[in-house]
């Protein structure tokens, strides 16, 4: 259990720091990118719901 807990806390800082991260990139450029981590994100979203 402790590393299921530990592994969600890794994530949680790892989506922290792509978020941070992606804010400098280039729009018309990493289209795609942008577009899978918004994607993530909705994921994200809906499985906090549940």
């Amino acid at each position: 259990m402790d590393q299921l807990i530990n592994l969600a806390g890794e994530l949680v800082i790892i989506q922290a720091m792509l978020a941070q991260n992606s804010r400098a990139l280039d729009p018309s450029a990493n289209q795609q990118l942008l577009a899978g981590w918004q994607i993530w994100i909705a994921t994200r979203v809906t499985c906090k719901k549940r």
